[in-house]
């Protein structure tokens, strides 16, 4: 038992079944019983560090129970994009400031496929990235609380280690996984990853900028 006036500093591993008394304070970083809770407050007593931990917990578990899928009304709502220039069809889960999973569900109805290519056609690469992009303003919008407006434009500013490891071909679904790396005075930096059945399609990391107009 760890008795109590007793300080039990950060990064500290206690066995299990210690028993901690409820006027021991408790550091930041502690391990037991193989979790680690973390807080970013002063040390407290074992009973208000309890609580605190008990409310952490309910407010990550209430966070994941959250549904954070769109449809497509949601999505023309959030991206500047009209026919026949929409390349994401559902947000399947984001996260504010962090990231975005949506899905392009490739058709030969697609309007670029009669040229490309007429015997075998074939999702255009930079098309591909452009719906990591689309996928990037609509986590963008729902981070900043805002909406596209006809005042702005949400422009391409860089694409760097774009790599294409598959053809995307029609009857493919195409997964847009894509996280906000940072933002620096206006500029937003991601990183994407397109799935199609699990397997890696393509990656890059692109630069994005919402400009007034």
């Amino acid at each position: 038992m760890i008795g109590g006036g007793a300080r039990i500093g950060p990064n500290i591993s206690i066995a299990d079944k210690t028993v901690i008394s409820p006027t021991t304070a408790i550091g930041r970083s502690i391990k037991k019983e193989g979790q680690r809770f973390t807080g970013a407050l002063p040390p407290l007593n074992h009973k208000d560090w309890l609580k605190f931990a008990v409310k952490f917990m309910i407010k990550k578990r209430y966070e994941m129970t959250q549904d954070t899928s769109m449809n497509i009304n949601e999505i023309l709502d959030h991206l500047p994009h009209r026919y026949p220039f929409v390349l994401v069809d559902k947000v399947l889960s984001y996260e504010i400031g962090k990231k975005i999973e949506a899905v392009k569900n490739v058709t030969i109805n697609e309007p670029f496929f009669p040229g490309h290519f007429p015997h075998y056609p074939v999702m255009p690469g930079i098309l591909i990235v452009e719906a990591m992009a689309q996928a990037a303003a609509i986590l963008s919008f729902k981070t900043i609380n805002d909406k596209p407006n006809d005042h702005s434009v949400y422009y391409f500013a860089g694409v760097d280690n774009a790599r294409f490891k598959k053809p995307v071909i029609p009857g493919d679904q195409l997964h847009l996984n894509v996280s906000i790396e940072r933002k620096i005075k206006g500029f937003w930096k991601y990183k994407g990853v397109r799935l199609v059945e699990n397997e890696i399609v393509a990656e890059a990391e692109i630069t994005c900028i919402l400009k007034e107009i």
